[in-house]
């Protein structure tokens, strides 16, 4: 029997977001100088590509501001992008958030040091914020299961590949261990950013990074989500530590979408 924590597993999540710009007739660079250092330090090992040209149409009838930005967007050049400021992005991520009762999503993870790959691995992952139950599977290349977690956010039951337990642990206690806790903290960055200042890295016409760095200057790492601009749900989930990238990439996503409660293996209630 393997430990969970020995596959490198969910190593490292939480990432960034975006740049600010208000809707007028002027054209902006997507970069502001309050978020240039982190940008300068991260751009190397999380980059998005964001050269965006912002047009708008003078409205004729007064609107309000919100609705002239959103209508800035819509109409004139076909390049046109909506860029916003990292507080329009929290306020998005926190809506989303709000309505949110069940997640699940396949992930891609890599871990790097000083640029050089150390571990890739691959899994699923289940989540109901209503039971406040959360499943994670790590797969074979053949897409075959690996083993397993399942948690209640006070206890982690660790199973093996045939979902057979292996041990159980207390969920501070093993989260000491983890580099990765960011993945879990999905539907709660809106908590953590009362313990974080959030920067806007960049933005392009699909999404945007938010850094979210904490405040108390004694934990060294940055946490990076990279949201879509279609919904503002993370894509991408990374966290720094000095040399040390690990990057979680999200996809077959699937937002508020029933699933069986076995899926939990019954372990609490």
């Amino acid at each position: 029997m393997k430990a969970f924590t020995s596959k490198g597993i969910f190593i490292g999540l939480i990432a960034s977001m975006l740049c600010a710009c208000s809707a007028d007739n002027s054209s902006q660079a997507v970069s502001t100088d309050s978020a240039k250092t982190v940008q300068d330090t991260l751009k190397q090992e999380a980059p998005i590509v964001a050269e965006q040209v912002l047009t708008s149409k003078k409205e004729e009838t007064p609107v309000s501001k919100d609705i002239q930005k959103e209508k800035n967007t819509t109409s004139g050049a076909k390049n046109t992008v909506r860029n916003y400021t990292e507080q329009e992005l929290m306020n998005r991520l926190r809506e989303w958030e709000k309505n949110l009762k069940t997640f699940q999503a396949d992930f891609d993870q890599v871990s790097s040091y000083d640029g050089v790959e150390i571990n890739r691995s691959k899994g699923r992952l289940y989540y109901d914020f209503t039971l406040g139950f959360l499943r994670w599977e790590v797969l074979t290349k053949e897409n075959e299961i690996d083993q397993v977690g399942i948690s209640n956010k006070k206890e982690i039951v660790i199973l093996d590949e045939t979902l057979k337990p292996v041990t159980t642990l207390s969920w501070t206690q093993w989260q000491q261990g983890q580099a990765n806790k960011a993945i879990f903290d999905i539907g709660n960055y809106a908590q953590l950013a009362d313990q974080h200042e959030i920067k806007l890295i960049q933005q392009d016409a699909q999404k945007a990074q938010l850094a979210f760095i904490p405040k108390n200057g004694k934990e060294n790492y940055t946490l990076l989500v990279t949201l879509s601009k279609k919904d503002f749900f993370p894509q991408n989930i990374a966290v720094k530590a000095d040399d040390m990238l690990t990057t979680n990439e999200l996809f077959n996503v699937r937002k508020n979408e029933s699933f069986p409660t076995e899926i939990f293996g019954g372990f609490f209630k």
